[in-house]
């Protein structure tokens, strides 16, 4: 008998929706199924928005189900209307054509594991829709489009009463990807379509589209957004409020194991569920441990920034992102070595390198990208708020000198309490 997936999703904090639980539950546990998931390439990376449907597309990986990933090339270049108050911008063929070679990429180095020999079937959708007339369309598949479904979806409700403007692209979008369903359930045999919880509406509609037109038996379940505890929504850094990535070359693995170790006590256990693949049972042994004071301060977020930045970027750039975290956060910085300098100009550290000389310290901060002005440097600097090599008594208008320059290279510029830079200076004074 195959383990309980659908339970132990549900136990992880993993499924928001689920249609025909009872059947669904008997399906996987009687049969191998195949399962499909999309990703529009709106973007050159995926970001931490994406980590809860690929993985719950790995768990069923995982457990022996055979997973198809559908890449959006034709519907990226229509635009998800849901729960957005206007249509995006038209993206470039050229453009969604280059970044889903790069999410590609993403996609089966997270999914794919060395144990498990199974290859990941990666379609896109441009190569089956780019050829579909709307006349053909229209005649075999519009009758059962069901406009009145589509209109008790929240996102077109939300727009209703914004009296937002209402194209037919917005309907549109919908019944191409419950067109996808058909397609996939058509040839492949997928029953199974995993989406975020915004692809609800999408989702059963293109369940109806397969049962009318394929006459087929098909399932639809939908993740949790990610948010923390106090209700705001997980993905953005509380530091930069951009947009935590995927790509290293977006955001530096270091940065990403910092966004985890930074978890709350009350978010910590959720996440662990979510986010790694570790046993429940073993998360809840750690968790009776934290609250009974058995284990020291951010041991647990220590725990969840390993596994999933392992999960996401290897072992190796984990390697990078601890040391780097040792060396900042738990070394004099007089005791760091110039080989500890090295590493740290590779692991990910926000870095700026000066050319100029006579440089002041606000002038530094916003080229840095650790202020947004020079004002609110000012503002900074007189809050005690930077420190340069770990010296907090940092004049207004500070002009560096060469004693600044450890290894008469190197210079660690501070602000708060997590924000670094490692300054690498390219001249003589």
């Amino acid at each position: 008998m195959r383990t309980n997936i659908i339970q132990e999703l549900y136990n992880r904090g993993l499924i928001k929706k689920l249609t025909d639980e009872i059947n669904l539950k008997k399906t996987v546990q009687e049969k191998k199924i195949h399962i499909y998931c999309g990703f529009d390439p709106t973007a050159e990376s995926l970001h931490i928005g994406h980590l809860i449907p690929l993985l719950c597309l790995k768990h069923f990986y995982l457990n022996g189900h055979i997973p198809i990933v559908v890449i959006g090339g034709a519907t990226a270049l229509i635009g998800d209307p849901s729960f957005k108050e206007k249509n995006a911008n038209f993206l470039h063929k050229e453009t969604v054509y280059n970044w889903t070679q790069k999410i590609e990429k993403q996609i089966k180095s997270f999914i794919l594991c060395k144990k498990n020999l199974t290859s990941l079937n990666i379609l896109n959708n441009y190569s089956w829709l780019k050829n579909l007339t709307i006349l053909d369309f229209l005649r075999k598949f519009g009758i059962y489009c069901s406009v009145n479904k589509l209109l008790n979806k929240e996102s077109i409700k939300m727009r209703l009463r914004k009296k937002a403007h209402l194209s037919f692209m917005t309907f549109s979008y919908s019944f191409l990807q419950g067109y996808d369903y058909c397609f996939l359930n058509k040839k492949y045999n997928v029953i199974l379509q995993i989406g975020g919880s915004d692809q609800w509406g999408n989702i059963t509609l293109g369940i109806d589209l397969v049962n009318h037109v394929n006459k087929k038996t098909v399932y639809g379940l939908t993740t949790p957004l990610m948010v923390r505890s106090n209700g705001t929504k997980l993905g953005k850094s509380d530091n930069c409020k951009s947009i935590i990535w995927l790509d290293k070359n977006k955001t530096s693995v270091y940065d990403f194991y910092q966004f985890w170790l930074n978890s709350s006590d009350e978010d910590v256990f959720k996440f662990l569920k979510m986010f790694t693949f570790l046993k429940i049972s073993d998360i809840s042994k750690l968790e009776k441990k934290f609250i009974h004071k058995k284990i020291k301060p951010f041991v647990i977020q220590k725990i969840l920034a390993q596994e999933i930045t392992h999960i996401v970027h290897g072992k190796k750039q984990l390697n990078l992102a601890k040391k780097a975290t040792s060396i900042l956060f738990h070394k004099d910085v007089l005791k760091i070595s110039e080989k500890d300098f090295i590493l740290l100009s590779i692991s990910g550290v926000r870095i700026y390198k000066v050319f100029k000389k006579n440089i002041d310290i606000k002038s530094i901060l916003v080229n840095s990208g650790l202020s947004k002005s020079k004002k609110n440097a000012q503002n900074i600097i007189l809050s005690s708020s930077v420190s340069i090599n770990n010296s907090k008594n940092v004049p207004e208008n500070y002009i560096f000198k060469n004693s600044d320059k450890l290894y008469d290279k190197y210079t660690i510029l501070k602000k708060g309490k997590k924000n670094f830079c490692l300054l690498i200076w390219m001249h003589a004074f």
